[in-house]
This record gives structure tokens, sequence and C-alpha cells, in this order.
């Protein structure tokens, strides 16, 4: 791998763990409390765009650090692809709550 490519992959990366952290720093703001994943985006539309938030959500969903829900009935979602994000909430899991508190660490979360 030359240099350019070398670097190029450590920014993607980096970039990828700053996306991580912020989502999961901004639900954590709440507290425990289910907050609508479309004001999640909104609150961070200026340090991401909505490809990078679909990413950075997905890992975090399939690493079990956050739980989606729908809005209305409040039932806990297996498939959020079936969903738009205004009709969904997110909360932090247990797990989730452990990393954002410094108790465990994941290199592709930076808190």
């Amino acid at each position: 791998m030359n240099f350019e490519n070398d670097i190029r992959k450590k920014i993607e990366q980096s970039d990828f763990a700053q996306n991580n952290g912020r989502i999961l720093r901004t639900i954590n703001i709440l507290s425990g409390k289910f907050v609508n994943v479309s004001s999640v985006c909104d609150a961070l539309y200026e340090y991401m765009n909505i490809g990078e938030f679909d990413e950075s959500l997905i890992y975090l969903y399939k690493s079990c650090y956050i739980e989606l829900r729908t809005e209305y009935t409040h039932k806990i979602i297996d498939d959020f692809t079936k969903y738009s994000y205004k009709e969904m909430e997110v909360s932090l899991t247990q797990k989730g709550i452990k990393l954002a508190r410094g108790f465990i660490t994941d290199e592709a979360v930076e808190i």
C-alpha cells in the first residue's frame, strides 16, 4: 500500500470513530431516555453527512450500544431498515452506557 492510501485509510478510520462517539455522546445527554433518531441526525448535521450517520448508526446498533424502538408503539426494533428515522427512537443500552462512561473501550468509538 502506498503512503496516500495509508493516510486516507487512517483519516477514514479516525472520522468513523469520531462520528460513532458523537452519536453516542449525543444520545447519552438524555441519560437513558429515548430520543427521536431524526433529532439526533439533525443535531449532528454539521459534523457528518447522512451516509456517515447511517454507517455509524449501523455500527452502534450491531455492537449493541444502542436500542431502537418505534416512536408510537414503543416496540423494540429488530430490523431498523424498515423504518424512517422519524419513526424511530434511540437510547443507550447497558453496554452503551458503560462505553459512554469509560468503563469499557472500543477502538471504533472515540468518546
